[in-house]
């Protein structure tokens, strides 16, 4: 049916978001998590969680949408 149809497209293209998400959090985090403002002052916009902290928060939110997704 359509709606079956259109089911399993969303799924598919919010799987291949995750993925994209997924790349480009690992970039991010993998990267320089500190700034230079126009005062010349450098700021540590990590929230105060360190990488392991940031990776296992990220890691636990795509489960839960990966759940989300594969209860449709």
């Amino acid at each position: 049916t359509y709606e079956k149809i259109q089911k399993e497209l969303f799924k598919k293209i919010k799987t291949s978001q995750i993925k994209d998400i997924t790349d480009e959090f690992e970039e991010w985090l993998d990267g320089n998590q500190t700034f230079v403002t126009e005062l010349g002052e450098v700021e540590d916009w990590s929230g105060g969680l360190n990488k392991a902290e940031l990776k296992a928060k990220f890691k636990k939110e795509l489960l839960d949408w990966k759940k989300h997704l594969s209860e449709m």
